[in-house]
């Protein structure tokens, strides 16, 4: 019996969000963003994905464009996000922002509820799904990581309840 090689459907990805997503694939993926504050580090998500991504899909060649900036609000992603789209063109989106929303909430009061940080990420995850289904662009959008209970005790009991919504 042969086994059929895997096929992806979609060979144009873009990862954005803040500095977990920050990264730049070996292979000199093009980085769409001119953004000075855009940095590309190597040992990111977004190599280890694309190394990923070559071994599993040989016959195929898939373009990851990796556009991460360090310290990033889910609401200023937002507003990045349709320019980016527009320029890098991708057939999938890859995202992964929100967790910088809670990092800077020093008021435990102001994690939960309405008006909060918590409320905030979900309503700008909301808009660049919209933003990127918009343009007929497949979306996936990553939980956010897990936080240092022992330097943000307030902030790591969020996460979770934050992940069952997303």
């Amino acid at each position: 019996m042969v086994n059929a090689i895997p096929q992806l459907l979609k060979t144009k990805l873009l990862a954005f969000g803040d500095s977990i997503t920050q990264g730049k694939p070996p292979n000199g993926v093009v980085q769409v963003d001119s953004n000075p504050e855009v940095n590309n580090k190597d040992g990111s998500y977004v190599n280890q994905l694309d190394q990923k991504l070559k071994d599993r899909y040989k016959d195929q060649i898939a373009t990851l464009i990796a556009s991460g900036i360090g310290g990033e609000e889910a609401g200023k992603g937002k507003l990045r996000l349709p320019g980016v789209l527009d320029a890098a063109k991708p057939d999938a989106l890859l995202l992964l922002e929100g967790v910088n929303d809670l990092t800077n909430t020093t008021d435990p009061s102001m994690l939960t509820g309405p008006n909060s940080s918590s409320q905030s990420v979900l309503e700008a995850l909301s808009n660049m799904c919209a933003s990127a289904k918009s343009r007929n662009i497949k979306v996936f959008i990553g939980t956010l990581t897990p936080l240092n209970p022992a330097k943000y005790f307030s902030q790591a009991a969020v996460i979770q309840p934050l992940n069952d919504q997303i």
